[in-house]
């Protein structure tokens, strides 16, 4: 490859350098367009996926908030029969067996698998009264 330019003067090499350095100068120029374009187009697509990180941010909080407003929904429903009318039956610490004739007794007919004995500070479940 270098042969070749033996046969040429000074001027003409001077030309070659010119014409050389000229492409270099394109190709870097052309490099650094595309280096920026591309820079640009990932700052775009970064600003979009913040954006869209946002949304579905903003989407699951909405959803984890609603989701904690039914939670608390549905313990306040299931706890209001509790508070309200107890689902168990009370005899007194005194009385010792569950037929006994002086217990006093609260009973919701509504839940009788849930129904409880209490007997002192023990609780009793119901099939443990059957029988």
């Amino acid at each position: 490859m270098g042969e070749e330019l033996d046969t040429l003067n000074n001027k003409e090499l001077q030309h070659l350098e010119q014409q050389l350095e000229s492409s270099l100068k394109n190709i870097r120029s052309r490099k650094t367009d595309l280096m920026l374009n591309s820079i640009s187009e990932l700052q775009n697509k970064e600003k979009m996926l913040k954006e869209q990180k946002k949304n579905m941010e903003e989407i699951i909080a909405k959803a984890k908030a609603k989701a904690l407003a039914q939670n608390a929904a549905w313990e306040q429903q299931n706890r209001a029969p509790y508070n309200s009318s107890p689902h168990h039956v009370m005899i007194s610490d005194s009385i010792a067996t569950p037929t006994s004739r002086n217990c006093q007794t609260r009973y919701n007919a509504e839940e009788t698998t849930q129904a409880e004995l209490r007997l002192g500070k023990g609780l009793l479940p119901s099939w443990m009264l059957s029988g």
